[in-house]
């Protein structure tokens, strides 16, 4: 959103330039005149005009111009991502290798990626989208042909849905997909295989579906996409052939040789030849297990010094774990050189090529089998001899089955892709020496930055950056912890849970920060009997620990989906939703180093007791404990309770009853608002039964339902309410909005109204703020989105649109939304290092603030700016 304002200026004044919704700095002169350009989604603006400002309106159902969103962090950075490669890496003419993943990239389709070889430099060169044209699912390896440019193809996508074949530079530039797959009769569909360009200069592949058949082709296409034509559809006919898997290889006597998965005499896969121009295809080899030959070879052949074909298959051989198998181009002397065992000291299954060596070696690698069935890379002599695995992979962050198989680059080490394993699970660049030492990921795929779903509150610290807990993510996908500051730099994962040794796994709710300076916080699931934990670390990361398991047993609680909360230093309390003598969850008590746990209410659920406390514990001004529960009270619709931390004076203040417009199951926790009564949301309830905003005292009167959610927004079942220093209610909800994706909300308590502030588009700024909204500590709010930002959810900054601006009446205006504070400050350079100075405090009222421009001072040239504060 962008708007211009012109205005009739005194004459001679001189121009300014830039602006920022949260900070405005602009240029102000003895000689002013010009234009304003304001907009609402800039980072930075400065103005130099005789420009008044319009002050706040009184709150209305939309006030979009009076705040702005600014997504700080992507859980899927959008050039980082991609996950899972299942193809062999490709290092090109600049010394880069290059490669594809089949999953990641945001829409989940896959990318086209680079990197160094020491790991440095990852970007993603391409995301596939999988519609609009444009591919999906990228299983085979990348060419550079004779132009510097990459060619590749993708499974699936395209117009038809049936894969394509596409181009680009390696700087990323000029995508193009040369060709979609499937889109007349007979045409090739779903390739497997990459592209192999002949001597002719024309590009040749295989499909494993489509032909006259359906049963795969072999193709050929100029590299600008032109002269396309289908060489030979493969039928099953006469023991030919079916569903290649490979691409074709050009011999060093013209003729093109490759590998079916299926067909031939046994179904078991075949090895055929073609010319150029589709002519003289035949089979040379049938494979048949039961003459112990290797079978269903996934892999491409390769032609040796000696003019014969070397080759692998996926599975069979004499123990059904693969082979190594030689034969000549006409197929005779075609002979076993190594059968794989499925054994610890050996690999099994063969997916990808093997290579030459720059020793004269035979190398490859299996996607199983070894030491620990993760796979291994081996090496052999071209005769058979000399076999040995090299390394083997051991799965977790050292990765696990390189499906592609490896390389050499041209400092003769090896490279590689793992398909799985590496720091969160998602596959792995890795490198190793020829005779398998330094083996080491230079690079861990990740479909986010490790942290996935954070449906939390997020902890503004001491030095104001922020911490959070997210739901997915991490090397098994249980959970992690993290910290980044408010600009959304230094992202760094503090932990990282296993569900594994008494870890904890599927942390719901939100970090405290306790008066002995550590972290604590509540898992869900994990710990010693799979209940949930208690625990603790340091700011930094170190000190981790699990404090408490629980068992949900002889009373104990389980499944903590709430926040703790100290009620003194060194005591802690919180919940389980589940648990204790009632099996309704707990209000628990304990020590900040694990002892003196103790259940200090059990919910039964029945006479009107409360049952299942998802949301977390505060302490009110009164120093008792206030809480809610989603379910039970006299209606089973739920309670707001209150409870001393010693575990008396227990009392139910509200059970809700949905009736003439009540709300219903309050997942979300109560708030103590400046006027010392509690606000909270329901779920359901209400008039349109989408959700409440409610009040009551805490001595439980005064019971009002203040607000009904309508136009599909429903509170979010873990978004809390905070109170703004204009005194009103602030909130999302999970869905609702323009787009349907969430959205932020005012509740004004005075005039008992209700507007939406932002409209979340479910795209790159974020979807389902399933948490409430933090204040940071420089008095914007703060908060993470579950979905969206490439899928994985985001963190964003929500903060008024202050402005600062000189009138012709000898006048400084400042405006923004009312109740809020900004600081406004001086500097007399913007080149200079000197920081800005501290000039006053003001507070913003619902008219535009005026001062005098005495009141900045009288100099030739000063700079000023507004900046929101705390």
């Amino acid at each position: 959103m962008e708007s211009n304002v012109q205005m009739r200026c005194p004459p001679g004044k001189s121009k300014g330039h830039e602006v920022t919704p949260d900070k405005v700095v602009f240029l102000a002169a003895k000689r002013i005149r010009g234009t304003v350009r304001r907009s609402c989604s800039s980072r930075e603006m400065r103005l130099t005009t005789a420009l008044l400002l319009t002050g706040m309106l009184a709150m209305a159902p939309r006030a979009a111009d009076q705040f702005a969103l600014t997504k700080i962090k992507s859980f899927c950075a959008e050039d980082q991502l991609g996950s899972t490669p299942f193809a062999r890496l490709l290092q090109g003419s600049d010394g880069a290798l290059y490669g594809t993943t089949l999953l990641g990239g945001g829409a989940l389709e896959g990318t086209v990626f680079k990197l160094n070889r020491d790991g440095s430099s990852y970007r993603v060169l391409h995301r596939f989208a999988g519609q609009s044209g444009d591919g999906a699912a990228p299983y085979a390896d990348l060419i550079e042909a004779s132009d510097g440019l990459l060619y590749g193809t993708t499974h699936l996508g395209g117009s038809t849905n049936l894969g394509t074949l596409f181009k680009l530079h390696r700087d990323g530039t000029g995508y193009t997909v040369l060709r979609s797959f499937g889109a007349v009769s007979g045409d090739a569909a779903n390739p497997y295989a990459g592209l192999t360009e002949g001597s002719d200069g024309v590009l040749y592949g295989t499909s494993h579906l489509g032909g006259a058949a359906n049963l795969g082709t072999v193709f050929k296409l100029s590299k600008d996409g032109t002269a396309y034509a289908v060489l030979h559809s493969f039928t099953s006919v006469g023991a030919d052939g079916v569903q290649p898997s490979s691409r074709v290889i050009e011999g060093s006597d013209g003729v093109w040789y490759g590998t079916t998965y299926f067909g031939g005499g046994a179904n078991q896969g075949t090895i055929f030849r073609l010319n150029k121009d589709g002519t003289n295809y035949r089979v040379i080899r049938s494979l048949n297990a039961a003459a112990r030959d290797g079978t269903h070879p996934y892999g491409a052949l390769l032609e040796g010094s000696d003019g014969a074909l070397y080759g692998t298959s996926s599975v069979s051989g004499s123990t059904n774990a693969g082979a190594i198998f030689k034969l000549n181009k006409d197929g005779s002397a075609y002979r076993v050189l190594h059968d794989f065992t499925n054994s610890a000291k050996e690999g099994a299954q063969l997916y990808g090529s093997l290579i030459w060596g720059s020793d004269g070696n035979l190398y490859g690698a299996t996607a199983f089998g070894g030491k620990a069935d993760q796979g291994a890379v081996f090496r052999l002599n071209k005769d058979g001899s000399g076999f040995g695995v090299i390394y083997h992979l051991s799965g977790g962050a050292g990765g696990a089955s390189p499906y592609g198989g490896i390389i050499e680059g041209s400092d003769g080490a090896l490279y590689g892709a793992a398909n799985a394993g590496g720091r969160v699970g998602r596959g792995g660049v890795f490198k190793l020496a020829k005779d398998g030492s330094g083996y080491g990921l230079l690079h861990h795929f990740t479909d986010g930055e490790g942290s996935l779903k954070p449906y939390s509150k997020l902890l503004v610290g001491r030095d104001g950056s922020l911490f959070g807990t997210s739901w997915g993510g991490g090397s098994a996908d249980l959970g992690t912890l993290f910290k980044l500051n408010k600009d959304g730099s230094g992202y760094s994962l503090l932990h990282v849970f296993t569900g594994r040794d008494g870890d904890g796994a599927y942390p719901y709710a939100g970090l405290i920060a306790a008066s002995d300076g550590a972290l604590y916080g509540t898992t869900v699931r994990g710990g010693n009997t799979n209940q949930g934990t208690v625990f603790k670390l340091n700011m930094e990361g170190g000190g981790f620990r699990v404090i408490h398991s629980f068992t949900a047993l002889a009373g104990d609680g389980s499944q903590p989906y709430g926040a703790l909360v100290e009620v003194s230093p060194g005591v802690l309390c919180g919940t389980t939703v589940f648990g204790g003598e009632g099996k309704q969850g707990i209000v628990f008590r304990m020590t900040s180093d694990g002892t003196g746990y103790t259940v200090l209410r059990a919910f039964s659920g029945a006479g009107g007791d409360g049952a299942n406390p998802y949301g977390n514990l505060f302490k009110g001004s009164d120093g008792a404990l206030y809480g809610t529960t989603a379910y039970g009270g006299s209606l089973n619709f739920g309670t707001v309770f209150r409870i001393n931390s010693d575990g008396s004076n227990y009392r139910v203040l509200r059970s809700f009853t949905s009736a003439g417009g009540d709300g219903r199951y309050p997942f979300a926790p109560a708030i103590e608002a400046s006027d010392g009564a509690l606000y909270g949301m329901t779920v359901y309830g209400g008039t349109n039964d989408l959700g409440t905003i409610y009040r009551l005292n805490k001595d439980g009167t005064g019971y009002r339902a203040l607000w009904s959610f309508t136009d599909r927004a429903q509170p979010a079942s873990n978004a809390s309410l905070i109170e703004g220093p204009d005194g009103a209610l602030y909130g999302t909800t999970s869905n609702g909005g323009r787009a349907n994706a969430g959205t932020i909300f005012r509740f004004d308590r005075s005039r008992g109204t209700c507007g939406v502030l932002y409209d979340f588009l479910g795209t790159e700024d974020g979807l389902n703020p399933y948490a409430g909204l933090v204040k940071g500590s420089d008095g914007a709010f703060y908060g993470p989105t579950l979905n969206g930002g490439f899928t994985c959810g985001t963190i964003y900054k929500f903060a008024p649109a202050i402005s600062l601006s000189a009138s012709g009446s000898g006048e400084w205006t400042v405006t923004g939304p009312a109740g809020f504070q900004v600081a406004i400050q001086v500097r007399e350079d913007l080149g200079s290092p000197a920081s800005w100075q501290f000039l006053a405090k003001v507070t913003l009222s619902t008219s535009p603030l005026k001062l005098p421009i005495s009141f900045l001072g009288a100099k030739a040239q000063r700079f000023y700016r507004a900046e929101l504060v705390p």
